[in-house]
């Protein structure tokens, strides 16, 4: 794949970038993900377990289409349905800002529930 555009602001930094698979294979895996084979149900390339370790970041190993896949996701998550004057409607650029208010909104979110069991 290359070397492939940071994605994520936090992957700026190259000890990052090794540590979770940006451009190569990470030391340790990364995240652990349902079988792609069996889709959770087991076989032999998961050692029926229904999940395999992943050694690269998602963002690094997604092209076009897997990114466009994830974006349809967030969107339908966030209420924005495919139809007419929908999702497919939108510049990419208001999916971006949508896709930055939700990111923050989890910050906002983590905060607070951070707050509150500080209090407790």
């Amino acid at each position: 794949m290359g070397q492939q555009v940071a994605r994520c602001p936090k992957c700026r930094e190259e000890t990052l970038r090794k540590r979770w698979g940006c451009d190569a294979d990470a030391e340790i895996p990364v995240w652990v993900g349902t079988c792609e084979h069996c889709l959770g149900g087991g076989c032999a390339e998961c050692g029926m377990r229904g999940e395999r370790p992943r050694m690269r970041c998602p963002a690094s190993l997604s092209g076009w289409e897997g990114t466009r896949v994830v974006e349809r996701a967030v969107a339908f998550d966030a209420g924005i349905l495919p139809g007419p004057g929908c999702f497919g409607d939108q510049m990419h650029s208001g999916m971006a800002a949508i896709n930055l208010v939700r990111s923050e909104q989890g910050k906002i979110e983590r905060a607070m529930m951070d707050s509150a069991e500080k209090k407790t």
